[in-house]
């Protein structure tokens, strides 16, 4: 789950790279206030990614660290 909060209604793109920076997932969403993203990961391998959520002028909102942990 991807939990956003306080966004003004826009378009936004939801980014998730590999550890070189490549892109592996890309998802557009319209959102406005607070709003959780659900995104299953069971076809990503475990290990380290980021992930970015940018408005729809591509102005980048934040971007984390995402940990993939499988048994």
């Amino acid at each position: 789950n991807f939990n956003c909060s306080n966004l003004p209604r826009d378009n936004y793109t939801l980014k998730i790279y590999n550890i070189v920076g490549k892109v592996i997932w890309k998802g557009d969403y319209a959102l406005s206030g607070n709003r959780v993203i659900y995104l299953e990961l069971d076809d990503f391998k475990k290990g380290t990614y980021l992930y970015s959520l940018s408005d729809g002028k591509g102005n980048i909102i934040g971007t984390k660290r995402l940990v993939v942990l499988k048994p």
